[in-house]
């Protein structure tokens, strides 16, 4: 296995850029979710096989957001 050329960075530090990937990383989906669930309220995807799954994944995503309850 080739050694790499540049040292690894100390992982300390790096945990603030960690953090800030991981909020803008779940803001993003968050945001994604709710676009397609208004797209899926609005009738924007035809009914069928894809907005079921849609629904599905929606549905799925709230539940590891906030759990069960909601």
């Amino acid at each position: 296995m080739a050694k790499k050329q540049k040292p690894a960075k100390p992982l300390f530090p790096l945990k603030h850029e960690f953090y800030a990937s991981l909020d803008q990383y779940t803001h993003e989906a968050g945001m994604l979710r709710d676009v397609v669930d208004q797209l899926l309220k609005m009738g924007a995807i035809p009914p069928g096989s894809a907005a079921v799954m849609l629904r599905e994944r929606v549905v799925a995503f709230d539940k590891i957001r906030f759990g069960d309850d909601n």
